[in-house]
């Protein structure tokens, strides 16, 4: 199993982070077990280097066609993509535990 694997297989919400920054923090994981550099996902996914990095950053809300292509370059399932958003869109609304 990859290190990769291991940091993802079951996210944990951090709520010191946004949605953006787990998203971020998840790709450039991903980038990193594959020995990618943000110049060769760039080049994969026709997105700015600094594109990348800002996504990576969490500095942005990626367009979804964006994440597609980085999901695509990064040989990752978008589902991966919508679990984090979907964990950290429902802090707020669940229930208090006991």
């Amino acid at each position: 199993m990859s290190s990769y694997d291991n940091k993802c297989m079951k996210h944990k919400v951090n709520k010191r982070l946004t949605v953006d920054q787990a998203i971020g923090l998840h790709i450039r994981h991903r980038r990193e077990d594959l020995g990618y550099t943000r110049e060769k996902v760039a080049d994969k996914t026709g997105l700015s280097i600094n594109g990348i990095d800002k996504i990576e950053k969490g500095k942005v809300n990626p367009l979804n066609s964006s994440i597609i292509k980085i999901c695509n370059a990064l040989d990752m399932e978008a589902n991966e993509i919508q679990q984090i958003f979907t964990a950290y869109t429902n802090i707020d609304t669940e229930p208090n535990k006991k």
